[in-house]
């Protein structure tokens, strides 16, 4: 067993009155892969770089329809000068 895994052990054993320190420790472990199988890991990893890659586009789309607005925006008021 390694150093973090006894350390955490330890902070359990400490602090398992408090529910809620519990969850946050398993939900720790589990986020640092201490107990999934690497099936679920590859899984898991390619849903965040979609995700990821779905936050960047919708990014560039509302920056090119910005700028579109502007545009249209200058040339009306060019028009109207």
């Amino acid at each position: 067993m390694c150093g973090p895994q006894i350390a955490a052990r330890q902070q359990l054993k400490s602090t398992a009155s408090h529910g809620c320190f519990v969850i946050a420790v398993v939900k720790s472990f589990t986020k640092n892969n201490m107990f999934r199988n690497p099936e679920e890991q590859q899984e898991e990893r390619q849903e965040e770089e979609q995700e990821e890659v779905q936050e960047e586009q919708q990014g560039e789309q509302q920056e090119e329809e910005q700028e579109e607005v502007q545009e249209e925006q200058q040339g009306e008021q060019q028009e109207e000068e």
